[in-house]
């Protein structure tokens, strides 16, 4: 409908479809991490560093990003709720004095010029032609920006009920939907710059960021989303449902007696 002709492979997520594969990856963790959550942090953050060393590891199966941002969804699993309100509970110089860190280590990136493709997580450092030492010393300063920037927008949003964190909260929709947005609006924009200056479509393209993001973010695409997904589901599992063993008469028995205090 979009005129794509993407390179279509069963093994490499189309565009943004690959955060869908790597969260379903990080989701099945969350029993590993919440048993041994220590033990899981700090596989997660040396997984995510040195997990570009590994040269078979690339876009296939959204491999490599499932790795190197395994550490963030590992930390606000396991302390999201607290980094939340500390960072809401900030002075304003102390707002300051880690948005100027922030900003700074931004400034860094693009003053030593550095490859954007860093910044996808999906390619290992044998595509960058870098030395392990190397690659693990950029993706551990591109990680500390990362964090940086995390921290500096959760400051100045706080964990008050606003429009930002109402946002934030049907972000899934927001990010499913928004790709079909862009293509749509991708030939317009793309003709325009022949009649525009470079300022005037950044800031349509701004302006319409801010309102795709707001309307999509309302209740009724969230809910949509939401039945889209059990729906298909569960026409998915339909020709397993014979598959289920139904419960005898012991299983019902055992079914229905007390459980122990201890489990």
């Amino acid at each position: 409908m979009f005129g794509l002709d993407p390179d279509y492979s069963f093994l490499t997520p189309f565009w943004y479809s690959w955060f869908l594969l790597s969260m379903a990856c990080w989701m099945i963790t969350v029993p590993f991490i919440e048993r041994f959550p220590r033990t899981l942090l700090v596989t997660s953050v040396v997984v995510g560093l040195f997990g570009g060393v590994l040269p078979i590891l690339d876009t296939e199966l959204s491999a490599a990003r499932s790795l190197i941002f395994w550490p963030f969804f590992v930390i606000g699993k396991l302390y999201g709720k607290q980094i939340l309100n500390w960072a809401g509970s900030l002075r304003i110089w102390q707002k300051l004095f880690f948005t100027a860190a922030a900003l700074g280590t931004v400034g860094y990136f693009y003053r030593d010029e550095v490859d954007y493709d860093w910044f996808y997580g999906s390619l290992n450092f044998a595509h960058f032609g870098v030395s392990i030492p190397e690659g693990v010393g950029l993706r551990l300063i591109i990680d500390i920006g990362s964090v940086l920037m995390t921290l500096m927008l959760l400051m100045w949003v706080g964990d008050g009920d606003n429009l930002i964190a109402k946002i934030g909260r049907h972000s899934l929709a927001v990010y499913i939907i928004h790709g079909f947005v862009v293509r749509g609006l991708q030939p317009l924009l793309d003709d325009s710059r022949d009649t525009l200056s470079s300022p005037v479509v950044l800031a349509i393209c701004l302006l319409l960021a801010l309102l795709t993001t707001y309307l999509l973010s309302l209740a009724p695409f969230e809910r949509a989303l939401r039945w889209y997904g059990s729906t298909v589901t569960a026409l998915l599992l339909m020709p397993f449902a014979q598959l289920r063993s139904k419960p005898g008469k012991h299983s019902a028995q055992v079914a229905s007696s007390p459980l122990p205090s201890s489990t």
